[in-house]
């Protein structure tokens, strides 16, 4: 297995797990603004966290154990979020390549390269 096979393994799991940390401390830090508004409000914000955090930590644990289901669910995640800049690009006209949509775009090249696609559909899960 290549190094790059390897250590973007790590990175791609290391990134959607800070992604998920990332999304639980905004989580418990805009608590209190949502609390003061409207209850409901927090329900819906505790629930949407927990679901995207939940995605993205069990996207890393799949990336990170050589899983198929990790694979395609990283794949799917990295496409819904290009797609979704893409349109958000369009509707304000803003045409600028920023981290927001160049680390997804890395990460589907990465997952679509043939030696990561062997890796993980052909079973070679060399640590």
């Amino acid at each position: 297995m290549s190094r790059l096979v390897d250590w973007g393994r790590w990175l791609v799991s290391a990134f959607f797990a800070v992604i998920a940390a990332v999304m639980i401390w905004y989580a418990l830090g805009a608590t209190p603004r949502y609390a003061v508004s409207d209850p409901h409000q927090v329900r819906y914000h505790f629930v949407s966290s927990a679901l995207g955090c939940g995605l993205l930590a069990v996207c890393a644990w799949g990336v990170f154990q050589w899983r198929i289901w990790g694979h395609v669910l990283a794949l799917t995640i990295c496409i819904l979020t290009i797609l979704l800049d893409v349109l958000f690009m369009i509707a304000y006209g803003t045409f600028a390549l920023n981290a927001g949509l160049a680390v997804p775009i890395l990460i589907t090249a990465w997952l679509l390269l043939p030696s990561v696609r062997a890796a993980y559909w052909h079973g070679e899960r060399l640590a």
